[in-house]
């Protein structure tokens, strides 16, 4: 029973993964698109993604980042696995997520006509601020993770320190 438990827990892992990822996509998108709205509501007319009115998300929008939004979390779950992870560096992921990332939306852009094809500056400001979300997401993660590896190694410094301790008291030490 205990050996079932051991493999179910990644795929468990993997749908809480891909659930988190899914969710803050489409958390992303939205946001964009509500400060797209308040902000430059004169770029509206230029995307399928948004209402013209500048109201919110069509339905047909809404599907699509979904769509993308699976599609990514299913990339990034893969990307994330015990077997890649093993075989790359961080930095290394990290890009190939980025890569990742920006091929799949720029595909669902194209494809949806979410931003005009043949006007180029919508195509580098949406590169551009892609760019500065993620690197800014990156160096959170980073310091996240920085601070967690300090944490969890002065617990098992500490805990290393009891140990020891209980080991010199027993009766193996005299």
């Amino acid at each position: 029973m205990e050996n079932k438990q051991n493999r179910m827990s990644p795929i468990i892992e993997s749908l809480q993964r891909f659930a988190a990822i899914f969710s803050q996509t489409v958390l992303i998108f939205s946001i964009a698109g509500i400060l797209l709205a308040k902000y430059a509501p004169q770029a509206l007319p230029y995307s399928t993604l948004f209402d013209p009115d500048g109201k919110g998300l069509p339905y047909s929008s809404v599907l699509q980042l979904a769509g993308c939004s699976i599609i990514i979390a299913v990339f990034s779950v893969v990307l994330y696995s015990e077997y890649v992870q093993a075989k790359i560096r961080f930095f290394l992921r990290s890009l190939l997520l980025f890569l990742g990332i920006l091929a799949i939306t720029s595909i669902f852009a194209v494809i949806y006509k979410w931003y005009p094809f043949r006007k180029i500056l919508s195509w580098l400001k949406f590169a551009m601020y892609f760019t500065a979300s993620f690197a800014t997401m990156h160096i959170f993660i980073t310091i996240k993770l920085k601070l967690e590896w300090i944490k969890y190694n002065r617990l098992l410094k500490n805990y290393k320190a009891r140990h020891k301790d209980n080991l010199s008291h027993s009766d193996y030490a005299k």
